[in-house]
């Protein structure tokens, strides 16, 4: 477990300073605990995750999500899309914009260390018990 020095809090989640290899190995998870940890993190439900709103912080935390479901966890986007009742090609969509926003958008980075950070962290204090 990192020290406390080096915690700093973001969407209420201890995000480690000082790269990845400081909190271990990512564990193996299915799309649904992804997208259960991404509605924890963000507030976004499940339904509104799924559904066809489009307001800033729902877009934001599917672009997050498909981010860290795919690229992170070796999730498949037909994977994603059919825990989400959804077409692929829009997981893709939200995989595809939200790895060229990620750059722009500090919110959309901050949400994806926050999910990833909250996946290594909560599934490995789960697995010491």
């Amino acid at each position: 477990m990192p020290s406390e020095e080096s915690l700093d809090l973001r969407y209420d989640v201890p995000f480690v300073k000082g790269g990845r290899s400081s909190v271990g190995k990512r564990p193996q998870v299915g799309a649904a605990t992804v997208i259960a940890a991404t509605c924890a993190v963000s507030g976004v439900d499940r339904r509104r995750l799924a559904g066809r709103l489009k307001d800033r912080e729902t877009v934001r935390a599917r672009r997050a999500l498909a981010m860290v479901a795919c690229d992170a966890y070796g999730i498949t986007v037909k994977g994603l899309a059919d825990e989400l009742a959804r077409r692929p090609d829009r997981v893709s969509d939200r995989l595809r914009t939200g790895t060229v926003r990620r750059s722009e958008d500090a919110e959309l980075d901050r949400l994806a260390i926050a999910l990833d950070t909250y996946l290594r962290l909560g599934l490995q204090d789960a697995n010491e018990r």
